[in-house]
């Protein structure tokens, strides 16, 4: 999605998995890189059907999505008349994975970073998870959850993938 509008220079993902349920909080800091105000710029895409879609930010009027294969691509809608091209935008979402995404108790979905981030994909704490790919990760283990993290000082384009038990 780069070149959409919006250069990323950090971006922060949490997804709480609970079954076919997710919540995901993400959020990015970035540059706008062109006049782009009063039009759609797609910030993200996640593999889910939602059913609750929040934005908070100071630039954005609007949030869309629109389901597109085996993702699902998050706009937003920039105010008109922008005096400053820095950004911070923190965008939460409630749904359902979509069908896709689940296989013989395998969960595996295509992520895009394009700047330095932290991912983190939560589970109760009574689910057994087995990171499949790609390597890298820290398991943290807390009182009601357990947390897979990927931190990268750079992009990444992969794919997610977790056994669940």
């Amino acid at each position: 999605m780069q070149g959409s509008g919006l250069r990323k220079t950090f971006e922060w993902l949490r997804e709480v998995i609970d079954g076919k349920n997710i919540k995901i909080l993400y959020e990015v800091r970035g540059v706008l890189t062109e006049s782009s105000s009063g039009s759609w710029i797609p910030i993200s895409l996640f593999p889910l059907k939602p059913f609750f879609m929040s934005v908070k930010s100071s630039k954005v009027t609007g949030v869309m999505y629109e389901i597109n294969g085996e993702n699902t691509v998050f706009s937003i809608k920039l105010i008109k008349n922008l005096e400053e091209n820095k950004i911070k935008i923190r965008l939460t979402l409630k749904g359902f994975l979509l069908d896709s995404v689940f296989k013989n108790h395998t969960i595996s979905w295509k992520v895009k970073f394009e700047a330095p981030h932290v991912h983190i994909v939560m589970f109760p704490i009574n689910k057994s998870v087995k990171v499949l790919n790609p390597k890298g990760y820290i398991l943290k283990k807390q009182k009601k959850i357990k947390e897979v993290i990927w931190k990268r000082r750079k992009g990444y384009e992969g794919i997610i993938t977790l056994k669940i038990a």
